[in-house]
């Protein structure tokens, strides 16, 4: 009687018994603001060609979830260009083919498929309290604008950023270099932030994260070191001072 249910159902909504009208029961998969009209016009055994719909439960036709014709990120790649996604720096669910970890392959609330905003879906796998809760939170961190800062899928640059080190910074912060501060200088030449050894980072450039964190730190201004102001910052490398 059920398969009979089925049919006449299937057959109400255009197709024929053996192509079922998927979304006859499976039609919140279109609910969203945002729908992968891509993969939902071609059909759904565009991408679950691994499925025999016409019996319930459905039978899986291989081993891969879901019906799936191919593993996630090869399916993905039929469409989605495999080489804007490989870059020095990749992203761990890209590189490992996570797609559905972050993006809703039908429809979503969020834009860009996403299955939460980017602030709520970052915590998913990076810890939290590491990025809140102390004295100062760089304000992109504490809005959740990760994507301010950081591309999702891969870079050219060391830890995903949009831009290599200083010029990043300077995005958002260009007054620091018309205002005194380390780097513009007091009374004399400021600190160089290129070219120069990191005294306290081996193998690293002194840039503008010698002295200060991207995300939270528990000392003003996102010092990197216990300070509360630029005199105390500066002491942990110019130890001959005082």
């Amino acid at each position: 009687m059920l398969a009979v249910v089925i049919a006449v159902l299937a057959l109400a909504g255009g197709a024929t018994p053996e192509t079922p009208d998927c979304l006859t029961c499976h039609e919140d998969l279109k609910a969203g603001a945002f729908v992968h009209n891509a993969v939902v016009s071609a059909g759904c055994t565009a991408c679950h060609s691994g499925i025999d719909a016409t019996d319930i439960p459905h039978k899986l036709l291989a081993n891969i979830p879901k019906g799936l014709g191919a593993e996630t990120a090869e399916l993905c790649y039929t469409c989605h260009d495999k080489t804007k996604f490989y870059a020095p720096t990749i992203h761990a669910p890209v590189g490992i083919g996570l797609c559905t970890s972050c993006h809703n392959p039908h429809s979503s609330g969020v834009a860009n498929l996403l299955v939460a905003e980017p602030g709520k879906l970052c915590f998913n796998c990076h810890e939290k309290e590491k990025f809140s809760g102390k004295k100062s939170v760089h304000r992109p961190v504490g809005e959740g604008k990760c994507l301010s800062c950081h591309v999702p899928h891969a870079s050219d640059n060391e830890g995903l950023v949009i831009r290599k080190g200083n010029i990043l910074c300077r995005r958002c912060h260009p007054r620091v270099e018309r205002e005194p501060h380390a780097i513009t200088g007091l009374r004399t030449a400021g600190h160089p932030v290129r070219g120069k050894e990191d005294l306290k980072r081996k193998g690293k450039t002194f840039e503008c994260l010698s002295c200060h964190v991207a995300h939270a730190s528990e000392w003003v201004r996102l010092y990197r070191y216990k300070a509360n102001s630029w005199e105390e910052i500066c002491i942990h490398c110019h130890t001959d001072i005082y």
